[in-house]
């Protein structure tokens, strides 16, 4: 077993939206505490900006090696907001009162939620690896952001830079179709 530091995390389940929060060893230190109804934002913010993290089908990753790349980059840490586990589970990254670092140019007035997959197996062919799970939990964490925020658009990164990221498109999605 890994010597990762346990964090916050919680299970979305789609008919609840986000149930109580619970301990997870898979998880990082750096995830904040999960956010309560109460919880509000001092930016405005009108999009939500969906991701993958460029990993084969099948394998974990932690909000923790996602902080490392992202400092690797020269980044103040992880630049996503959320992060969808492969069963369903998610972790928060950045805080959402805080600016994102996830789409060039586009991080202001957005969101930006990663799912973890969104590369075949072979590592290096893009596919929507989403697990069942994950599509579940990233419609309860749209729809519960278009309810707090009230978005006007969710997208993918695909939309603005010229990658396979989020390894599908939002707009044929139900994701696309919710705002």
């Amino acid at each position: 077993m890994s010597t990762r530091a346990s964090s916050r995390c919680s299970r979305i389940r789609p008919s609840l939206n986000i149930a109580p929060t619970r301990r997870s060893a898979k998880l990082s230190s750096r995830s904040s505490p999960a956010p309560t109804s109460r919880t509000r934002t001092i930016r405005p913010i009108n999009e939500l900006i969906w991701h993958c993290t460029a990993t084969p089908e099948g394998r974990e990753i932690s909000v923790k090696e996602i902080d490392a790349w992202h400092r690797a980059r020269g980044w103040s840490g992880i630049g996503y907001h959320k992060v969808v586990h492969l069963d369903g589970t998610v972790s928060d990254g950045r805080p959402e009162a805080q600016i994102g670092a996830h789409v060039a140019g586009r991080n202001s007035g957005t969101i930006g939620y990663v799912y973890v997959g969104g590369l075949a197996k072979d590592a290096k062919t893009p596919k929507d690896t989403r697990t069942e799970a994950q599509k579940a939990t990233m419609m309860a964490l749209t729809r519960a952001a278009i309810a707090k925020y009230g978005l006007k658009r969710v997208s993918g990164h695909n939309q603005y830079a010229s990658k396979a990221c989020p390894s599908f498109d939002v707009r044929k999605d139900p994701l696309g179709r919710l705002v």
